[in-house]
């Protein structure tokens, strides 16, 4: 009898290792496809678009966050004090998550919350953070799918301001653009103080002078001042005001945008021309486009947007 249990144990042990190994072989791969997963999701919340990044409207208890990307998105930051530590996963109720202002509005316990019809994704991103403490240090980072992407850090609120002004508005409008996925921006060459706007369905945008008073010491003078616009395609700079009216200010009056330049284009197709890429090749040929190469900022850039994506563009024809 003592027998029979011994040899039914030893024919029972190899049993249990295979199927011990097969587990165990199991769980290691589950392990790295899951590693694999997360360093998938940490590259690509990395990697999400963000061009032009500037910080405006800084006061002493707010500032907004200015870019463009890309591609469409709807954009959340979550902010924290400079020496605090990201989650590895942030939640709402770990860090608050703050929307384009075009996405939000006062609901009647003057809270800021999402509109009723749902943020929207655009090319353009308009956040402001509100109830900040004065002369105190933040970062911001891009809400991901996992660890999300610093943006900046180390932004310094105003002191507290002890005396406010009533708010005086100038505004204006802008002839140009396809759409109003759009941002304004007013800088002062001296303090570098830049306040920023975002665009109505009419092409309206607004500033307020007081707070320019406020936090550049000087007259909103729109003559002394450098205005820009942020469109999906490209940034418009060093615009200059002729007048000094400010209701309204002066009209802006874009140039014919990117996107009639591709459908130009587009009617009459350009071609590679033979070599090595180059984006000016001498005084007349730019970028080996063909004959529509003489015209600055044309042909494959002008087609296909940025140097990267044209230079693609020309290999593949070439």
């Amino acid at each position: 009898m003592n027998e029979e249990l011994k040899s039914d144990n030893s024919l029972q042990v190899p049993q249990f290792s295979r199927s011990y190994r097969i587990v165990a072989l199991v769980i290691i791969l589950a392990t790295a496809l899951l590693v694999s997963l997360i360093g998938v999701i940490i590259y690509t919340d990395s990697q999400a678009s963000v061009i032009d990044l500037e910080p405006t409207n800084i006061t002493d208890s707010a500032l907004t966050l200015v870019w463009r990307s890309d591609t469409p998105y709807i954009p959340q930051v979550l902010y924290k004090l400079a020496d605090q530590n990201w989650q590895v996963v942030d939640s709402a109720e770990q860090n608050p998550w703050v929307y384009d202002d075009r996405d939000v509005e006062l609901d009647k316990d003057n809270n800021y919350v999402q509109v009723d019809e749902g943020a929207q994704a655009r090319y353009t991103h308009h956040v402001t953070i509100r109830n900040l403490n004065p002369d105190t240090k933040y970062k911001f980072k891009l809400k991901g799918k996992l660890s999300g992407r610093e943006l900046l850090a180390n932004i310094t609120t105003k002191p507290l301001i002890a005396q406010l002004k009533a708010p005086d508005p100038a505004y204006g409008n802008i002839d140009g653009l396809e759409d109003n996925d759009a941002i304004v921006k007013f800088t002062d060459p001296e303090t570098k103080v830049t306040l920023s706007s975002t665009l109505s369905q009419s092409f309206t945008y607004t500033t307020d002078t007081s707070s320019w008073e406020l936090l550049t010491g000087k007259k909103f003078i729109p003559s002394e001042l450098i205005a820009s616009v942020v469109n999906p395609e490209r940034s418009y700079s060093d615009i200059k005001f002729s007048a000094d009216t400010f209701k309204p200010l002066q009209r802006i009056v874009l140039p014919p945008s990117l996107s009639l330049a591709k459908a130009q284009f587009l009617a009459a197709p350009i071609s590679a021309q033979a070599g090595n890429w180059c984006v000016t090749c001498n005084d007349t040929t730019k970028e080996n486009g063909g004959v529509y190469n003489q015209r600055p900022n044309s042909a494959f850039i002008g087609l296909f947007g940025d140097a990267s994506k044209a230079k693609i563009a020309w290999q593949n024809q070439a």
